[in-house]
């Protein structure tokens, strides 16, 4: 498969696993620090999670009003070069705009909480890496 995963189906399975978990477990009460760090470690405790035919939620690392969304790219890619950093470039758009509009993880953003993301290939190589910081 040529094509990185996109924004829809992979923010369809990040607002599941993180939104939803988080939003419903009150994680915006006083300590949403400490809520942070129990919801993505019962997140974790379902991860490696499959989303898509293309890509898997490793793990999610909580850090101060943080949460670091870990993921690796399944298929082995077929683009190099200029190809395959346009098409990373592309999806970094595509993550950051489609994060902003997902409801569940706008409620995260507007509390303050960062969420990051990062992209390895099967090797375990970093592919990407990127912020979407909280108001």
């Amino acid at each position: 498969m040529n094509r990185m995963p996109r924004g829809n189906a992979t923010l369809k399975g990040i607002g599941i696993l993180i939104g939803v978990s988080l939003a419903m477990a009150g994680v915006f009460r006083p300590s949403v620090q400490s809520q942070l760090e129990k919801e993505c470690s019962e997140v974790n405790a379902k991860c490696p999670q499959q989303l898509n035919a293309a890509l898997r939620m490793d793990s999610l690392t909580p850090g101060p009003m943080r949460v670091t969304c870990n993921f690796t790219i399944t298929t082995k890619l077929q683009m190099v070069g200029k190809e395959l950093n346009d098409a990373l470039e592309a999806t970094k758009a595509e993550m950051i705009a489609d994060t902003r509009k997902n409801a569940d993880l706008k409620t995260l953003l507007d509390k303050g909480v960062t969420i990051g993301f990062v992209f390895n290939d099967l090797t375990n190589k970093e592919l990407l890496r990127f912020d979407v910081a909280g108001k």
